[in-house]
């Protein structure tokens, strides 16, 4: 049996070592096993672990889109129920970025100074500042800004259009 199993399984009245010393390469067969067999753990566990970062990340980026999406669609005085919605979902330096560059849209809100590269405003001190010049703006300016937002359709002119067809 001893020498049919090449050293593999050795009976009792022979001592261990006299199967490493007769059959080295059932040894080196056991430990390459045992090496393969712990580089596969790792191997998926380090996988498992840079997916779940990939999906963090992905779902972070998803969130910031999103988050850019509705910023796009707001106007001056609407601006501080967004941040309401957005404040915990997106990090400060993305959403003061985003504010900073929705902003340009507006002529009513040229020369703000927390809009500047160098100001270290935070978004919700930005946007704050935001909400009163939109407090102070008159129906001209509030009616231009309303113009400047993209979303132009009513649901009486969508039911219009369908009736065209």
């Amino acid at each position: 049996m001893f020498l049919s199993t090449a050293g593999e399984v050795c009976p009792l009245p022979l001592p261990d070592e006299l199967a490493t010393t007769l059959f080295p390469e059932a040894v080196f067969r056991r430990a390459e096993r045992a090496k393969h067999a712990a580089d596969k753990t790792i191997n998926h566990a380090t996988r498992r672990e840079r997916q779940a970062a990939d999906y963090r990340e992905r779902t972070l980026e998803n969130r910031i889109r999103q988050a850019e999406t509705e910023l796009a669609f707001r106007t001056p005085e609407t601006l501080r129920r967004w941040l309401a919605a957005w404040c915990d979902s997106v990090p400060e330096n993305d959403m003061k970025n985003m504010i900073a560059a929705w902003a340009q849209r507006f002529p009513s809100l040229n020369g703000l100074e927390t809009l500047q590269p160098y100001a270290g405003d935070v978004a919700c001190e930005v946007a704050g500042e935001i909400h009163l010049r939109s407090l102070h703006m008159d129906s001209a300016q509030k009616g231009m800004n309303r113009w400047l937002v993209p979303n132009k359709l009513t649901p009486r002119s969508i039911l219009s259009q369908g009736d065209e067809k």
